[in-house]
């Protein structure tokens, strides 16, 4: 019986340890500028953007956590300056990565170990 309280224990402590918000910060700097009087950006510099089958997705500053399928649905395969919006599909001015559709108006984008979280607007 105590062996079974023991494991119960663990799996539970495992499980609660597991668990965190949906939303986190980035585990890596990423520059998520929103208009050019930001610190360190350049006064024609852009925000950052995805744009995927006709769309333009903008960088939200904010990374997700959630679950996946681990299936990707696409990857930035052509990038242009940062002073630049994309032009074509599956091109970015911040570049090259793999992505995940959410949604209609949501791409996650992994960046390193973290998802960003994209929106069209």
């Amino acid at each position: 019986m105590k062996k079974i309280w023991i494991a119960l224990f663990l799996c539970t402590a495992l499980v609660l340890t597991g668990c965190k918000a949906s939303v986190s910060q980035p585990s890596e700097p990423v520059k998520t500028p929103v208009s050019s009087g930001e610190e360190g950006m350049q006064p024609n510099d852009c925000r950052l953007a995805i744009m995927v089958d006709g769309t333009l997705y903008f960088d939200t500053g904010e990374c997700s956590s959630e679950a996946r399928c681990g299936v990707m649905d696409g990857k930035i395969s052509s990038t242009v300056p940062q002073t630049q919006l994309p032009a074509k599909d599956n091109e970015s001015n911040f570049g090259k990565y793999e992505y995940q559709r959410w949604n209609e108006t949501r791409i996650d984008v992994k960046i390193g170990d973290s998802w960003c979280i994209f929106q069209s607007e």
